[in-house]
């Protein structure tokens, strides 16, 4: 019974280990989905998000200069009419 046994393990095993190797995934091109314009808007937004988040960082810096006296804009001093 254990040589029966060990022959159908090792012609699992045979069976198993092919000879050809896999295709490579870097060779294939991605084939598009329904979810890739999805993922472009995503990123497109987490671009956007990006740029409001330097221009409010920018701002703020501004802001502080201003709070402590060291405003470089000559229009800040003139007064408006």
């Amino acid at each position: 019974m254990r040589i029966w046994m060990r022959g159908w393990l090792l012609a699992i095993a045979l069976c198993g280990c092919s000879s050809s190797p896999p295709p490579d995934a870097q060779d294939q091109k991605p084939q598009p989905t329904v979810f890739d314009d999805d993922l472009k808007a995503v990123e497109r937004a987490k671009a956007v998000q990006t740029q409001v988040d330097n221009h409010v960082d920018d701002l703020k810096q501004q802001i502080e200069k201003q709070a402590n006296g060291d405003a470089t804009n000559s229009d800040a001093d003139a007064p408006k009419n």
